[in-house]
């Protein structure tokens, strides 16, 4: 499993983050750390097809879908 800076980290595709022109913005979610990093990355306009490069990402990571999932709720605490 891969670490950025002694941490964790998944690819994660907010919801949020689309933008009309480019499509879906890529976010990395850094294990404890609240919020994620923007990339400039953008993975198309289908959210479904997006999430399912994150997931193959976090696969080459060596992360099962729910280590990832794991990884993105941890940002999302105090």
């Amino acid at each position: 499993m891969q670490t950025l800076i002694g941490k964790k980290y998944a690819y994660v595709i907010p919801i949020c983050a689309y933008d009309t022109n480019r499509g879906y913005q890529v976010g990395i979610a850094v294990e404890g750390e609240r919020g994620y990093n923007v990339t400039d990355w953008y993975w198309g306009h289908d959210y479904k097809v997006a999430c399912q490069l994150a997931d193959e990402r976090n696969t080459k990571l060596g992360l099962t879908i729910e280590q990832a999932q794991d990884i993105v709720i941890s940002t999302m605490r105090k």
